[in-house]
Order: C-alpha cells, then sequence, then structure tokens
C-alpha cells in the first residue's frame, strides 16, 4: 500500500515529467544548446513545416493510431461489439469525470479524448462516437480488412476494386 502511495503521488504531482524521464528526454531551450536548436529549426523550415503544420501533422498520426489500436483490439478479442460498448462506458465516465490538468503531450496516450476542448480538427483522438459506429458496423466480422471496409464506409470513401486485367504472360497460354 505504500509503495502505491508513492506511485500515486509522484503521478499526480510530476505527472507530465514522468513519460519524458522514463525515456531519457528532456526539454531543451535554444540557450542550451544553439546548434542543435539551429538544426532543428532549419530542418523544420527546409521540409516546410511553422509549427503549425507539423502539430496537424501529429494530430492526424495521432489519430490513425487509434484507428489502428482499435482494429488490432477488435482482431485480437474478435468481438468488435463488445469494444464498441466499453469505448462507450469509457466516454460517459469521461464526460461525467472529466480527467484534470492533462498535458497535451500525453493525451494521445489516453483511450478517449481526455480534455474536451481538443474537439475538433486539433484532437488527439477521433470522434469516439464515430469509433463505436466503425466498430459496430464490421458486422462481427474481427480482421483489419473488415475495420478498414468498415472505416471507409463510415467515412464515405468506398474502396473501388482494381481493374484487372487478363493479358496472357509471354510464354504462358
Amino acid at each position: 500500500m505504500g509503495v502505491w502511495l508513492v506511485l500515486w503521488v509522484a503521478a499526480v504531482f510530476q505527472g507530465k515529467r514522468v513519460l519524458p524521464y522514463s525515456t531519457g528526454a528532456r526539454e531543451i531551450r535554444k540557450c542550451d544548446y544553439p546548434r542543435l536548436w539551429n538544426v532543428v529549426e532549419e530542418m523544420t523550415i527546409a521540409a516546410g513545416l511553422a509549427p503549425v503544420l507539423a502539430r496537424l501533422l501529429y494530430l492526424a498520426c495521432s489519430r490513425q493510431r487509434k484507428h489502428l489500436a482499435d482494429a488490432s483490439a477488435a482482431r485480437f478479442t474478435r468481438f468488435p461489439d463488445g469494444l464498441a460498448s466499453a469505448l462507450e462506458k469509457i466516454a460517459v465516465h469521461n464526460r461525467s469525470a472529466p480527467a484534470q490538468k492533462v498535458s497535451g503531450a500525453l493525451a494521445a496516450l489516453y483511450i478517449v479524448n481526455p480534455v474536451a476542448s481538443l474537439m475538433g480538427v486539433f484532437s488527439t483522438h477521433p470522434p469516439t462516437y464515430m469509433r463505436v459506429k466503425i466498430l459496430r458496423s464490421m458486422g462481427g466480422r474481427a480482421g483489419y480488412v473488415d475495420y478498414e471496409a468498415a472505416l471507409r464506409k463510415i467515412e464515405g470513401r468506398e474502396r473501388r476494386p482494381a481493374r484487372r486485367r487478363n493479358r496472357a504472360r509471354p510464354g504462358c497460354q
């Protein structure tokens, strides 16, 4: 119980520092490493990224990871409807007791969006109702292909089958 209490206190008061510390990362300032700062800044400019575009790319990747996590969970459990039900319950709990002081860097680690102000384009999560709708429309099938088909159907991006050409290869009749 004592160990749990120490860990809980550390999480509450030092939560946003735990993840960078556990990976050995630390925030730098321009005055700490001006050469590194300049290289990163030059690469950002060369890649055509002003920090807004870089943030939007990060958020898009984070949303894609949530879809991949949902597809993987559906495949592993073979029960997409159960996952949809769990997401609904977590979302209801999150609305009734939202997380306090969640760092933007850690928001992507939550199952559902922990910060209501990050909704829409700037969200690290796809809307929960959309994730539930995709899982429910899988029709009990639990493969990656089934998830992708449901995602495309929900988003209105039906996949067109590739045209096959029946050309005989030389030497094959």
